[in-house]
């Protein structure tokens, strides 16, 4: 299935938030980064990466029976500014064009997460391996993707910090 860009107006069967063009642009404007291609799997996949947060966004779909993606959402506030509910964030066009330059790079932005963690192999005679005490794996993080994910976000896991009088 080719892109359907979603662009606010809940458009029909939308899978992405970028065209290639403009996530390369995005990759080139912001970062510096150059010379790279994204195909339209690099793109659906990173938003499918972004759709793994749905449930943390502030505000709610605008039209959920209709809607195909998580966004455009109501009730959200950047910067203690209101977004129009017609809006993609720029914040979150950045991530994706992020996740997908990750894609782009071999990285697997959905990796399967009931994979054992291998913590140490040894071959000395015979084989031994041995996997962490949780028997899974940490999981995938995406720093620079998930840093323009946070103002979208509900909390932005701020720290508390206890005194004591």
């Amino acid at each position: 299935m080719a892109l359907v860009v979603e662009d606010g107006s809940v458009v029909a069967g939308a899978n992405t938030y970028l065209n290639t063009g403009e996530g390369e642009v995005i990759l080139e404007d912001r970062f510096g980064i150059t010379g790279v291609t994204l195909t339209e799997a690099e793109l659906k996949s990173a938003a499918q990466y972004l759709e793994g947060f749905c449930d943390q966004y502030q505000g709610v779909k605008v039209d959920p029976v209709n809607q195909s993606l998580c966004w455009p959402r109501s009730g959200v506030s950047i910067d203690c500014v209101p977004l129009s509910s017609s809006v993609i964030p720029q914040d979150l066009k950045t991530a994706q064009a992020l996740a997908a330059y990750e894609a782009n790079q071999g990285k697997d932005l959905q990796p399967n997460q009931s994979k054992q963690t291998v913590k140490r192999k040894s071959i000395a005679g015979q084989i031994d391996v041995e996997y962490s005490e949780s028997g899974m794996s940490s999981g995938t993080s995406f720093t620079k993707v998930n840093q323009y994910l946070k103002p979208l976000f509900k909390t932005m896991n701020q720290q508390l910090k206890v005194f004591r009088v």
